[in-house]
């Protein structure tokens, strides 16, 4: 992927500017050219899928079935309008957490991090990303009973809420419900006792921190984003009331 395709997309991962040249240069940002040729290609995943889905919806809206159905669905999914084409790139934006956060909490704060980044000398070395891992505490705030309250006090106002969005509160809520309890056993792991003893008394027996007690073995759930974070947030409460 090319550095334009990657800024088209607002990929963060894709460096702007180039401080160190050359081949050393290369190198030394092989790890970030790496996350953005990743980010690039879900976002490519991510986009076609959206178009395809939406060409369906439209040709099915229009009443069609079958091999006629099918044959309209391509032909939208060649020469889409622009309304389903910006509709596919915020879909894939989202799907790779590289949506512009604007308005609420996370939004100032956001807005916050970024100032002081580009005010405190070796900010943006200090904080490299901003609008990835803002995009996934987001994420993880809607697959939660705040999401689900969000929603709840939305739809009471009136507002006319998503589905989509509506679907992830309750899976979300039902997720830190699940997790919550199991936690209450043992049977998930948050951060753990911070006293050192606990720690490796704990440790000597096969536990491990942020986890899921499968059988006789602790399952890391920390790669689950967002949904590790909702059992991280789950497991952090109930070990504390413990």
């Amino acid at each position: 992927f090319t550095n334009e395709v990657s800024q088209a997309h607002g990929n963060e991962f894709e460096a702007r500017q180039m401080a160190i040249k050359g081949p050393l240069g290369r190198v030394v940002r092989t790890p970030v050219r790496l996350l953005a040729a990743i980010t690039d290609f879900a976002h490519t995943l991510n986009y076609s899928g959206e178009l395809n889905s939406l060409a369906y919806k439209a040709a099915s809206g229009e009443g069609l079935t079958g091999d006629a159905l099918a044959t309209r669905a391509a032909e939208l999914f060649a020469n889409p309008t622009e309304d389903m084409k910006n509709a596919a790139f915020e879909y894939a934006r989202k799907q790779t957490f590289q949506s512009d956060l604007t308005g609420g909490v996370l939004g100032g704060v956001k807005d916050m991090l970024a100032t002081g980044r580009r005010k405190i000398p070796g900010g943006r070395w200090a904080l490299p990303f901003l609008r990835t891992p803002m995009n996934i505490i987001q994420e993880s705030v809607d697959f939660s009973p705040i999401g689900l309250a969000k929603v709840a006090g939305r739809a009471l106002s009136g507002e006319n809420m998503a589905a989509q969005q509506t679907g992830k509160a309750l899976l979300g809520s039902a997720a830190w419900a699940w997790a919550f309890s199991h936690a209450a056993r043992g049977d998930i792991s948050g951060a753990g006792p911070s006293n050192y003893q606990d720690r490796l008394r704990l440790e000597s027996q096969g536990w491990q921190p942020y986890s899921i007690r499968v059988g006789n073995r602790w399952v890391s759930y920390r790669y689950l984003e967002p949904l590790g974070a909702v059992l991280s947030a789950a497991s952090e409460v109930a070990e504390k009331l413990r």
